[in-house]
């Protein structure tokens, strides 16, 4: 089993690529505003905590683009009920 350190899982081009992906989103933005960005934590000197295995992350980069989706969902179904 390879064990990967979490600067390394943040390192990696999953991890960039999940967080690029979600603040280029034009409907992310407009729900959550300029300010997306991962938690940070105290106990890692501010660097966000990347749960999970390598091969998780990559299971979570599909997670995440069907939550994006189903937000996005959300977001056009509120802004047709405020019309």
């Amino acid at each position: 089993m390879t064990v990967a350190t979490n600067q390394e899982k943040l390192s990696s081009s999953v991890f960039r690529s999940i967080v690029r992906a979600l603040k280029a989103d034009p409907r992310l933005k407009e729900v959550l505003g300029d300010a997306i960005r991962p938690q940070t934590e105290w106990y890692l000197n501010g660097d966000p905590h990347v749960k999970g295995h390598v091969s998780e992350v990559m299971q979570y980069q599909t997670w995440l683009l069907m939550i994006l989706n189903l937000v996005c969902a959300l977001s056009d179904w509120t802004t047709a009920r405020e019309h």
